[in-house]
């Protein structure tokens, strides 16, 4: 390849066009008298220049092709500049060894090559030697890795290494489109290029928009921000919504479990059996009065509560089981209410993930015991914060209503109101969970688009389902799809198939722009619950072996198809690179 070297004289011009091209650098305290010398003492004899910048003309990285070794004064300014370049990110990287480490890696991974010391990079950009090792795709790879982990959405190249055909095409190749071709000040042409990442697919995000702002307007100007008619509206919305007789409205899932508890008459010493694979809030609302969470194996198939684990740990004592409908797949309610009633215990249905879930026809809150929402910022459904307590029994509604405001009898709504009456009397010791009108119109707003959400999450699903590999990933369990809620979608991955760990699964579906999350770690593996409850690691071998290789993929109604076909690209990637 015949590209040549820049010469000292051209200097002044390339300081010059980057001064233009990337003032947020430039107007930095270094300033170009420092590029001037930086230059002049690294680019003895370059192949070539480039600097990758943000989308806000935040410099991140700068590469030469030199066919000079690097010596000490050279790979000093080299660690001096990336330093400086990375101090304008929010937050700054402090360490220009964060970005070498990246750099290195990425070229592991998409090379082969191994760079020992970073001042090395230098000679590695567009040198002519080293085209036919793919080392240069792989650097700029890298750079486009780097910027991506520090949060940027387009990289940049600018250049007057470009003057060769076939070293443009290399670049074009590698991902970077050319914007614009321009001569500098001194007369050479320089070429402008750029490489859009794709948005980063977040794990979770709400579907909330201009419907949610315009409710919280009207909450807001109509000078009532607590409990009132827009929770009391919501209660009775998502009564209907799930079937059930009488819908109390909390601040978060946990209160719900909470009060549900207290509802039952919960008492120090008594017991209640739960699954061990699931959140922290189903066992501490236990230890919460001074009982004691029963932790029992899972279904491999389904995460959900193992009924024959349930009766086996079933003692005098127990007074309550609390079934999770993980991920939004109902438990086997048939044999776990079976189990409960003939034995005389309650049933408390965890249903965070169950919104809006079906079991044999019968959609989840339609009970004579208890089930348990919540409207976390990630749930099917959302409030920001918030809960819910679905009953068909006024006992339990009634209590729970008076212990989630202090134990008072009335609520502020129903004494300050043009016919209410301040009068009012503390009658139990309660606890201050209410919801706020606040949270309840916006729990209306995404209750009246909750069909199209549930609707979009089976459509994801389906996709999933149709496309990612069997042989390497246990799809999650269902019996018909629409009776899912699709909180999750938890798939398992068959590591005998695979050269990686879960976690490095993980990371590389994040270096592939996906996010995703591990649900749940089990119970027993907590210190809290390992030391309180004398838990050994194996105790529980379904649970954790079903742990150890569980991802959760992105599902959630605010998702594009573009977003979706990025989750299985990646996933795919994934599976084929690293299968054995």
């Amino acid at each position: 390849m015949n590209v040549r070297p820049m010469e000292s004289s051209d200097l002044p011009g390339v300081v010059k066009t980057h001064l233009e091209a990337f003032p947020q650098f430039f107007l930095s305290s270094l300033g170009p008298r420092f590029l001037h010398h930086f230059y002049a003492a690294i680019l003895g004899d370059p192949t070539g220049i480039a600097m990758v910048a943000t989308e806000n003309g935040a410099v991140v990285g700068f590469v030469a092709g030199t066919s000079q070794p690097t010596g000490f004064y050279r790979r000093f300014l080299f660690r001096r500049f990336v330093s400086v370049s990375l101090s304008l990110f929010s937050p700054p990287v402090t360490k220009p060894k964060t970005l070498f480490a990246v750099v290195r890696r990425a070229l592991r991974r998409t090379t082969g090559v191994r760079v020992p010391r970073a001042a090395e990079l230098m000679s590695l950009a567009v040198a002519p030697a080293y085209q036919n090792r793919g080392i240069g795709r792989g650097l700029t790879t890298a750079f486009v890795s780097a910027t991506r982990d520090r949060g940027s959405r387009a990289v940049w190249l600018t250049t007057d290494a470009f003057d060769n055909e076939r070293v443009m095409h290399f670049y074009e190749n590698a991902g970077f489109e050319r914007t614009r071709t321009f001569t500098n000040s001194e007369g050479r042409v320089m070429h402008h290029y750029m490489k859009r990442e794709p948005e980063f697919v977040a794990f979770a995000r709400p579907d909330v928009g201009d419907e949610e702002i315009e409710a919280l307007r009207k909450v807001i100007t109509s000078g009532w921000l607590t409990t009132g008619e827009r929770v009391h509206e919501f209660e009775r919305q998502f009564a209907a919504a799930v079937g059930a007789k009488r819908a109390v409205a909390l601040n978060s899932g946990t209160a719900a479990l909470h009060l549900a508890l207290d509802a039952i008459g919960l008492q120090p010493g008594d017991e209640v059996i739960i699954p061990d694979y699931t959140f922290t809030s189903t066992a501490e609302v236990v230890l919460y009065f001074n009982a004691r969470p029963v932790i029992v194996d899972v279904d491999a198939r389904t995460l959900n509560m193992d009924p024959l684990a349930f009766e086996k740990a079933i003692t005098p004592r127990t007074k309550a089981v609390i079934p999770v409908h993980f991920g939004g797949l109902s438990a086997d309610l048939d044999a776990i209410c079976g189990i409960a009633k003939r034995n005389g215990l309650a049933v408390i249905e965890d249903a965070a993930h169950a919104f809006p879930t079906r079991y044999r026809g019968r959609t989840i809150g339609n009970t004579d015991g208890m089930a348990c929402f919540s409207f976390y910022a990630t749930k099917t459904i959302t409030t920001g914060e918030g809960g819910m307590l679905c009953t068909n029994s006024d006992q339990y509604a009634d209590h729970a209503r008076i212990m989630s405001l202090h134990g008072i009898n009335r609520d502020a709504w129903s004494r300050y109101r043009t016919e209410g009456s301040w009068f009012y009397e503390v009658i139990a010791t309660g606890y201050k969970y209410n919801m706020t009108d606040i949270a309840g119109a916006v729990g209306l707003t995404q209750l009246a688009k909750a069909e199209r959400m549930h609707q979009r999450r089976q459509e994801i699903a389906g996709r999933y389902n149709a496309s990612l590999p069997a042989d390497v990933l246990e799809l999650p369990a269902y019996d018909a799809i629409g009776d899912h809620a699709w909180h999750l979608y938890a798939v398992r991955l068959n590591l005998e198939q695979l050269k990686i760990s879960r976690e490095s699964f993980i990371d590389e579906l994040r270096h592939a722009g996906v996010g995703s999350s591990v649900h749940f770690i089990p119970l027993h593996l907590h210190p809290v619950y390992r030391n309180a409850l004398n838990h050994a690691e194996n105790d529980f071998p379904v649970s954790v072996s079903q742990f150890r290789r569980e991802i959760s993929l992105p599902i959630y109604s605010a998702m594009s198809d573009d977003d979706v076909d990025s989750v299985i690209d990646a996933v795919l990637s994934v599976a084929k690179r690293f299968h054995v």
